[in-house]
């Protein structure tokens, strides 16, 4: 079983992330690796290895920790589930002229969500289905952003391995922004759907009811997120 209440950082300041050519495959082949010996890189893949020493070093199935039965997401996930991946799918597009449009700060790294689906292969073995997903800014284009970070290349690997995952943009409508005019919401198509759920006083937005404090998000309407995010 992992440690309870263990938040477990592995960081090397020399590593970089790993090429988007051969869908972020590692570069070592380790003793639980589920897929053939021509999946492996040639090329350094740190941020593989970085994620599989989080999971070894929050105690995720210690006992196994070294040899071909290590399933670090067996204790939490179970054979049959659906399971929700989400990353930061923020925007396509860095404001910021100085970096060249680079998506690092925005978009959660591709490589990332690649090592995480390997262990949920495991931990499902065969069974159940993944879901990628999360709810971008409303003004983002989500297919460009796939091009942009580096997610066409993994999609690829997830068909080509035939693993059972619905790719899904969580919002319920996205706009287009020209000249600060904002179109009028469109419905996004296959959408999964949503429910409202109530927190109460175990939202983390209650601690400041007293102070009742605006909030702004771009592309959202302000009398919508002052509904939501104050007075309980």
């Amino acid at each position: 079983m992992p440690i309870p209440n263990t938040v477990f950082i592995e960081y090397r300041k020399e590593s970089i992330y790993p090429k988007r050519n051969n869908g972020y495959n590692p570069s070592v082949k380790y003793p639980e690796y589920p897929w053939s010996d021509s999946d492996i890189s040639v090329e350094d893949n740190a941020v593989y290895d970085m994620v599989r020493r989080c999971l070894a070093g929050m105690g995720f199935d210690a006992e196994h920790y070294g040899n071909s039965e290590w399933n670090p997401l067996g204790s939490v996930v179970k054979k049959g589930q659906t399971v929700l991946i989400k990353p930061n799918w923020v925007s396509d597009h860095n404001h910021n002229t100085s970096v060249n449009d680079d998506l690092e700060c925005l978009v959660t790294h591709p490589s990332i969500i690649r090592a995480i689906v390997d262990y949920l292969v495991i931990a499902l073995d065969g069974t159940g289905q993944i879901v990628l997903g999360d709810a971008p800014m409303q003004g983002s284009n989500l297919d460009l952003m796939y091009d942009k970070a580096g997610y066409r290349e993994l999609f690829n690997f997830f068909y080509e391995k035939k693993i059972p995952i619905i790719i899904a943009d969580l919002r319920k409508y996205s706009v287009i922004s020209k000249n600060k005019i904002i179109s009028a919401p469109i419905p996004i198509k296959n959408s999964l759907g949503s429910i409202c759920i109530d927190l109460g006083r175990r939202s983390m937005h209650a601690e400041k009811d007293y102070l009742n404090p605006p909030y702004k998000v771009s592309d959202y309407s302000k009398n919508d997120i002052k509904r939501y995010h104050s007075s309980g």
